[in-house]
C-alpha cells in the first residue's frame, strides 16, 4: 500500500457516468491505474512485458502481432462471427501469456469465459458473470477475484447494458462475500475497455481506451490484480472463513488496541441484495472464542461502514443510556436500549504498520488514495464530497450483549402494539433530554425474549438542533416533512407553530407565533431541521406498515400454530384494494401527504381496502389520534389501549408484503394466466378501488406522477405501480413486456434479476 500515490488536480467538476446504482465518476486511464489499482509487484513493469510480448518468440505465434494487435483479435469484435463466448475466447491466452511473460511465480489465477453469458434483464442472483479472473470455474462470487462483462458492439444500447450487467455483478459480489470490502471489474463494448472500481462509497470508472492495441493499460490490470495480496483485491482480512464457508472468525479490535475474535453462529441480517454504494451493515449472532474455543453467552456482532465525521454508535448509546426514563420503565433495568459489549473502527496489518479501513476520498479539487493511521488523520479533509456522499467510510464493529429479533419478525399483532407503546415512550425520554433518534423503523425496534422492546440503530441520532448535513431516514417510515425538507405541516389548527419547531427555534419563533410561514417561505425562514415530532410520524408509520402493508389473518388460538386452512395463501384478486393503499402510502410521496393532510382521507381509503373484520377502524382511527397530539403519553395510550382489546390476541401479521416487487409479479401472474373469460363483476365485488386517482374510466390505471399504462387485460384491478426509482425501473419494462404475452393468453413466467 501506499501514501498519497495519485493526486490529479482538477480545475472541473469530475465528470460522472450514470448508472443504476448512481453516477459512477469517470477519471483517466493513467490515474485508475496508479490511484485505484493495487501496486505491481517489485520487479514488474507493464512497458517491459508489452515489449517482450512484442519481440520474444515465433513471429507467428507472438500474443502480440506484427500489426500491433493482440493475437485473435484481427478485427474488431463487432465485425467478426460468432457469439460474444466465441469472439472474446481469445482472452483467456491473452491473460495466460501476460502471466507467463511476467517473469514473476506462476500463479493459480486465470481468466475464464462463462460459458452462459446473459443479458442484464434475464438475470438472477445465481447468474455469474461474462467473464472472470479466478482459481479455477467458480461456483459462487467468493472464489471471483475481478469479472468482466462483454458485448460485441458499441452501440448506446449496448453501452447501457454493459453498465447494468457491470453494477448487478458488483452489488452481486459485495452482497455475496462479506469479506468484500471494495471491488475491480471491467466492460468492454466492441474493442473499448473501460475499468471498474466500487468501495461502499461511490463507483470510479476509467475512460474508454482500445484493449486490442492500447497494451499496457491491460497488461498492467491484470498484473496487478493477480499478484495482490488479498486484501489488496477488497477481501477483509479481519475475517477469517472456516470450512464450511458459512461461518467466519471476525476479529474486533477495541479502542484500547485489545483484539478479541468473534466466531458467527447465525446471519441476523446480510444487508440489501439491490444496493450497492450503501453503509454495507450486517449482523450475525456469535459467541466469543478463546483458544479455539467458543466461550461465553451469544452475542450479536454489527459490521458497517459509517461517516468518518460521526461518532460511533456505540459513543451516542453511552450517552442517551443516562437520560431520564419514564416511571413505566424504571423498574426493569436496561429496558430501553442496548447494551455494548466493545467496539472499534478495523484496522488492516501489514509490514508498515496498521492502517484504517476507510473509503477512498473523491473531491472536485483532487483524487488520491491514502493510507492513514486513524481517524485523527481524516480530519483536515473529511467533508462531503461534490456527490453528496461523505467524503470517507470507515470500517466499523460493534459487538452488543442482547440477541433479539427485530420488530419485523414479530407476528402477533397484540406484541407489535405493545412493543411499539413502549419505544413511545423511550422516545418520551430522549426527547425531553434533547436527542432525536431520526431512523425509527421496524428493524430498529428489537424484541428480546421476554417480550421487552428495545430501540437500536443510534448510528443518526444526535442533538436537537444541531445542523443536518444530509437527510437520513429508512424510505417506508420516513416522516412526510423529512422526506421533502420542509414544513407542510402544523400541529393544530389555525396554522400555530408546532411546539417541537418553538423548542427548535425559540429566537426566531418568538416574532411568528402566529402562524407558519408559507411552504414556499418556510425554508428561509425556518431552515428545516429533524424535531421530535418526526420521530413520532416514523413510529406512526411503523404501526402503518403492519396494518396496511401486511395480512392480518385470524388464528384460533393465541400464541398457538395456524391451522390448515389459516396458513399462507396465494394472492387473491380481493387483496388489490389492499394493496393499492399500501401502494398509496409507501411508494407514493403525494398519497401519503394527502392522507395526512386531508380531512378523513386515511380513514376512508383504510376503510375502502376491505381489511379483516376483526381490525376495527375506530382502533386505528384512535391510534391516528393519539399519533397526531404529538404527545407521547397519549400516543402511547392509545396504542396499549387498541394492544389490550379483546380478541385482537388471536390476530397475527403474515408475512405478505403488498408493495414487494415480487408480490408485484404475483398479482401479474394471477391476472395473466390463462382461463375461462368470467362475466365481469362489479368493482367494488372485485374489490379494486373506484377512486379516480386510481382508474379511469377507460380502465387503465393513473397515478400522481405516472402515465396511464395498458399493463393487462384486467387494468382496473391494478394498483398504481411503485413510484420509488429503484423498483420501478426494474419492474415497468419487465412488467409490460410479460404483458404482451398476457394479452395472448400466455402464461406468466420468470424472473427479475
Amino acid at each position: 500500500m501506499r501514501e498519497y500515490d495519485a493526486v490529479m488536480p482538477s480545475e472541473q467538476p469530475l465528470p460522472t457516468l450514470k448508472t443504476p446504482q448512481g453516477d459512477a465518476i469517470q477519471i483517466s486511464v493513467s490515474h485508475f491505474l496508479s490511484g485505484i489499482l493495487p501496486p505491481l509487484r517489485n520487479g514488474i513493469d507493464a512497458a517491459t512485458v508489452v515489449d517482450t510480448l512484442l519481440h520474444t518468440g515465433n513471429r507467428a505465434s507472438r500474443p502480440i502481432s506484427s500489426t500491433g494487435r493482440w493475437r485473435g483479435f484481427p478485427n474488431e469484435p463487432m465485425h467478426a462471427k460468432g457469439t460474444a463466448k466465441q469472439v472474446f475466447r481469445p482472452l483467456e491466452n491473452i491473460v495466460r501469456s501476460i502471466l507467463e511473460t511476467s517473469g514473476v511465480a506462476k500463479s493459480s489465477l486465470s481468466l475464464y469465459i462463462n460459458s452462459r453469458p446473459t443479458e442484464s434483464e434475464d438475470r438472477h442472483q445465481e447468474f455469474l458473470p461474462d467473464v472472470y479472473l479466478s482459481n479455477a470455474r467458480p461456483g459462487s462470487w467468493q472464489d471471483i477475484v475481478a469479472f468482466g462483462e462483454l458485448k460485441k458492439k458499441a452501440g448506446y444500447e449496448d453501452v447501457r447494458d454493459n453498465v447494468n450487467k457491470v453494477t448487478n455483478s458488483m452489488t452481486k459480489c459485495m452482497y455475496n462475500d462479506p469479506r468484500r470490502r471494495f471491488v475491480f471489474a471491467f466492460t468492454i463494448d466492441n474493442a473499448n475497455m473501460r475499468l471498474w472500481f466500487c468501495d461502499r462509497a461511490r463507483i470510479w470508472v476509467s475512460a474508454p481506451f482500445n484493449f486490442i492495441t492500447d497494451h499496457i493499460p491491460v497488461v498492467h490490470f491484470f498484473l496487478s490484480l493477480i499478484y495482490a495480496d488479498p486484501a489488496d483485491i477488497g477481501l477483509d482480512p479481519t475475517m477469517i472463513p472456516l470450512g464450511d464457508g458459512r461461518h467466519y472468525d471476525i476479529m474486533v479490535r477495541s479502542n484500547d488496541r485489545c483484539m478479541t475474535t468473534y466466531r458467527t453462529v447465525d446471519v441476523l441480517f446480510s444487508g440489501s441484495p439491490e444496493v450497492l454504494c450503501y453503509k454495507g451493515t450486517r449482523a450475525w449472532k456469535a459467541r466469543k472464542v478463546v483458544d479455539g474455543q467458543e466461550v461465553g453467552e451469544p452475542v450479536v456482532l454489527k459490521d458497517s461502514w459509517i461517516s468518518a465525521s460521526r461518532p460511533p454508535e456505540a459513543v451516542v448509546l453511552e450517552k442517551v443510556r443516562k437520560v431520564e426514563l419514564p416511571t413505566e420503565l424504571k423498574s426493569e433495568a436496561d429496558a430501553a436500549f442496548l447494551t455494548v459489549e466493545c467496539y472499534g473502527d478495523v484496522y488492516l496489518t501489514s509490514s508498515d504498520g496498521d492502517a484504517l479501513d476507510c473509503t477512498r476520498l473523491c473531491s472536485q479539487d483532487y483524487i488520491h488514495y491514502q493510507r492513514v493511521k486513524s481517524r485523527a488523520a481524516l480530519d483536515d479533509t473529511n467533508r462531503t464530497s461534490d456527490t453528496g456522499v461523505p467524503a470517507y467510510l470507515v470500517h466499523h464493529r460493534v459487538v452488543f450483549k442482547e440477541v433479539c429479533k427485530t420488530l419485523e419478525e414479530e407476528t402477533s399483532l397484540t406484541a407489535i402494539l405493545r412493543a411499539l407503546a413502549r419505544i413511545a415512550l423511550v422516545l418520551q425520554a430522549m426527547h425531553s433530554d434533547g436527542w432525536i433518534h431520526r431512523d425509527i423503523s421496524s428493524r430498529n425496534i428489537l424484541v428480546r425474549d421476554d417480550g421487552v422492546a428495545l430501540l437500536g440503530d443510534l448510528e443518526y441520532t444526535k442533538k436537537i438542533g444541531k445542523e443536518d448535513e444530509i437527510r437520513v431516514g429508512t424510505p417506508d417510515y420516513i416522516a412526510a416533512e423529512v422526506a421533502e425538507q420542509d414544513y407542510n405541516f402544523t400541529l393544530f389548527p389555525g396554522g400555530c407553530i408546532p411546539p417541537a419547531v418553538l423548542k427548535t427555534y425559540p429566537e426566531k419563533c418568538e416574532a411568528a407565533k402566529d402562524k407558519m410561514p408559507a411552504r414556499g417561505e418556510s425554508r428561509k425562514r425556518f431552515p428545516f431541521r429533524y424535531n421530535p415530532l418526526h420521530d413520532l410520524e416514523s413510529l406512526w408509520w411503523t404501526a402503518v406498515y403492519f396494518l396496511v402493508n401486511k395480512e392480518i389473518v385470524l388464528i384460533s388460538t393465541p400464541g398457538g400454530p395456524m391451522a390448515p386452512d389459516e396458513s399462507p395463501t396465494e394472492f387473491g384478486i380481493a387483496n388489490f384494494a389492499h394493496g393499492a393503499f399500501a401502494t398509496e402510502l409507501f411508494l407514493n410521496r403525494n398519497g401519503r401527504r394527502n392522507c395526512l393532510s386531508l380531512p378523513n382521507r386515511f380513514m376512508d381509503r383504510f376503510s375502502e381496502a376491505g381489511f379483516h373484520e376483526c381490525l376495527y377502524p375506530s382502533h386505528i382511527e384512535s391510534i391516528g389520534s393519539g399519533a397526531a397530539s404529538g404527545l407521547h403519553q397519549i400516543f402511547h395510550d392509545a396504542l396499549q389501549v387498541v394492544a389490550d382489546v379483546e380478541g385482537y390476541d388471536k390476530l397475527i401479521v403474515r408475512g405478505i408484503t403488498y408493495i414487494s416487487p415480487e408480490n408485484y409479479l404475483a398479482r401479474m401472474k394471477a391476472f395473466a394466466s390463462p382461463s375461462p373469460s368470467p362475466s365481469p363483476k362489479p368493482a367494488n365485488e372485485r374489490g379494486s378501488p373506484s377512486s379516480s386517482e386510481w382508474s379511469s374510466e377507460d380502465g387503465s390505471v393513473s397515478g400522481s406522477s405516472s402515465k396511464r399504462r395498458r399493463i393487462s387485460t384486467y387494468e382496473d384491478d391494478l394498483p398504481v405501480l411503485p413510484e420509488r426509482p429503484e423498483i420501478s425501473k426494474r419492474l415497468r419494462p419487465y412488467l409490460q413486456r410479460r404483458a404482451k404475452n398476457a394479452s395472448r393468453g400466455q402464461v406468466l413466467t420468470g424472473r427479475v434479476g
